[in-house]
């Protein structure tokens, strides 16, 4: 098996990534539960950021570097490397300043992070250059779309947080929800679809006008809903409708008669799982758009659906997707083989179960199926560190552009 370029900055940001993890079960369990009754919204926000920053963004980092490895020019190892050791110093930092519940820590620590994460994207923006924009495969162009609109998104972000430690008047309110929909609809959106299409379709994977047309629409997409809440233009919220609606249908065309095939495989299952909680949340991200649109308001918009929406992102999408990646990176260290579908069906049934409860507003089914979820989870920390340790990863070399 061909080991791919960076295997040891991967795993660097693949450990780190499934470290900070651990703070978004343990916080979502106690959340779910009640045990120690509501928790502030200081433990919230880390559970928010644990996941989406910590978890999932240090798994995003490690992708560009798997799909991009071979673009780059040896004379530039030495500051990749060192892009890889700041992100994995610096995200930890910053979900730590949102525990603490320090403002100037955060706006500081946010800002100094936007900064790794414009790094990122002008280096992922210079391989795909070095290899040629039309000659991109699928899961690479759709990665550096996904950052392009990620440095928006945590532009957004960084200013409500320097807003917040500072009290100037810098943004409206609705900044936190343009923030929102263009970290998920937009940054996550297009990095699932791109990770889908990577693993799942594997060598037959090939950039069509189809596909091409699949990842520009959800990356226009993220940019009208964001741009159409901040400044309060909901007709351009709207417009994300019908883009979404033909990623969905190209994504379908692609991706979904494999994806079933590969529900059989413990190699592909988790990639595979991921297409119809992908498909869910876009659903219910339209949902949401509709109810904006014909109330013509961001408020009293249902807390249970967004929620929801979340969920199928972070857990049903993104979570499996990097278990995915960390199956295959590991792949031959196979430390607590019984584990594998423990954590697949327990954290799977779990998130369908409880997004189910959050949309029924069914309390009691909510603090069930929190620990169940949340267990898996923890479970899946201590298997993928383990097999991470028992080597260096035998990851491959990615589908060729």
């Amino acid at each position: 098996m061909e080991r791919a370029r960076f295997a040891t900055e991967i795993r660097w940001l693949l450990q780190t990534a499934l470290i900070v993890f651990i703070a978004v079960p343990v916080i979502g369990i106690l959340n779910g539960t009640k045990v120690l009754g509501e928790l502030s919204r200081d433990a919230i926000l880390t559970h928010v950021h644990a996941g989406t920053l910590g978890w999932i963004t240090l798994g995003a980092f490690a992708m560009v570097l798997w799909l991009y490895g071979p673009a780059v020019p040896a004379s530039k190892d030495r500051n990749t490397r060192m892009l890889a050791l700041m992100s994995a110093v610096a995200i930890p930092v910053y979900v730590a300043a949102f525990f603490s519940g320090n403002l100037p820590a955060r706006a500081v620590t946010g800002t100094l992070l936007l900064l790794i994460i414009l790094m990122w994207t002008v280096f992922t923006i210079g391989a795909a250059s070095g290899i040629g924009f039309g000659k991109l495969s699928v899961p690479q162009l759709a990665v550096m779309f996904a950052l392009i609109t990620f440095v928006i998104g945590s532009t957004l972000g960084v200013l409500i947080q320097i807003q917040l430690a500072t009290g100037a008047k810098i943004l409206t309110p609705e900044a936190v929800g343009a923030h929102a929909a263009a970290q998920v609809t937009g940054y996550l959106a297009l990095m699932a679809v791109g990770l889908i299409d990577w693993r799942v379709l594997g060598e037959s994977s090939r950039r069509t006008m189809a596909a091409t047309i699949m990842v520009l629409a959800l990356f226009v997409s993220g940019l009208a809903i964001a741009t159409g809440l901040l400044l309060n233009i909901i007709p351009l919220a709207g417009l994300a409708t019908p883009l979404e609606l033909i990623a969905v249908g190209i994504l379908l065309a692609r991706v979904g008669r494999p994806a079933l095939a590969g529900l059989g495989s413990p190699a592909t299952r988790h990639f595979a799982i991921a297409v119809p909680f992908l498909i869910l949340n876009i659903m219910l991200t339209i949902i949401l758009i509709v109810r904006v649109v014909t109330s013509g308001s961001t408020t009293d918009l249902p807390f249970g659906l967004i929620i929801a929406l979340d969920h199928a992102m972070f857990v049903g999408t993104m979570t499996n997707v990097l278990f995915g990646v960390l199956f295959v990176a590991t792949a031959g260290r196979r430390v607590w083989p019984w584990a594998d579908g423990l954590v697949f069906w327990g954290m799977n049934l779990g998130v369908a179960a409880f997004i189910a409860a959050l949309l029924a507003d069914a309390r009691d089914l909510e603090r069930f199926t929190a620990p169940v979820m949340g267990a898996a989870v923890l479970l899946a920390i201590a298997t993928f560190t383990l097999r991470l340790r028992a080597g260096r990863p035998a990851v491959t070399a990615p589908v060729p552009a």
